[in-house]
């Protein structure tokens, strides 16, 4: 997990939360990335991509307008980039002050309460969520494909390349199968893998028109070796 897109209030109130949130997420070593304020309900397309690129979302739900029975609505760009988030599948918690009423799709989900006389519980509560993903997460690991004739015919051919891996738990349970990404260095092709543990093993298979290779389990390393599986 590299960058958490952070659904936020521009308003001067607000600040000193948001710092405080901002210096948690990158000394975690996250990339933060933020939106445009819309002023209103609809996402630009901008926002979407932004959304959709990034790994997680966490919304800062601070109050607006009063409503009626004393209670505030926040603001609706946020409720609206939350609602995304979810719907773009992300790892998503919302940050609600005590005195907002967050309505919408999705708000029976999880959150973190947030008082502004007390605020350290819940930095603490975000601290916690941030380590909980980014064990479901895993690491990113790259390897190089061998023997040289796979590389050699992945680095030909890259544009026809398929690569899908899937990873075993400790007790040995698959995860379906996901496509990975291959990147045509300098020096032959390296395949980027994400979600790797420690304590895992990786499955990979290859393809390139007819041809098609696939590898034993593996923990985590930096060389693969295939073996030719016959044809498509």
């Amino acid at each position: 997990m590299e960058s958490v897109f952070l659904s936020q209030s521009f308003a001067d109130a607000d600040r000193d939360l948001i710092t405080a949130v901002v210096a948690l997420l990158e000394s975690t070593g996250l990339h933060v990335v933020t939106g445009e304020a819309l002023g209103g309900a609809e996402l630009s397309e901008g926002v979407r991509h932004l959304l959709e690129d990034s790994d997680a979302c966490v919304g800062i739900a601070t109050p607006r307008e009063a409503k009626a029975d004393g209670r505030f609505a926040t603001h609706p760009w946020v409720q609206s980039e939350l609602v995304m988030a979810r719907t773009f599948k992300k790892r998503c918690i919302a940050i609600v002050s005590r005195d907002v009423d967050l309505q919408g799709a999705f708000t029976q989900n999880e959150r973190i309460d947030y008082d502004l006389a007390r605020p350290l519980p819940a930095i603490a509560k975000l601290a916690r969520t941030l380590t909980i993903w980014r064990r479901e997460a895993g690491r990113q690991i790259r390897i190089v494909p061998l023997p040289a004739t796979v590389a050699g015919v992945i680095g030909k051919n890259h544009e026809l390349a398929v690569c899908e891996y899937r990873i075993y738990s400790a007790r040995g349970r698959p995860s379906p199968w996901r496509q990975a990404m291959i990147v045509p260095q300098q020096g032959g092709p390296v395949v980027h893998l994400e979600g790797a543990t420690d304590d895992s093993f990786i499955e990979i298979r290859l393809q390139v028109g007819k041809q098609r290779w696939g590898s034993r389990a593996i923990q985590p390393f930096t060389h693969v070796t295939f073996k030719k599986e016959g044809k498509a």
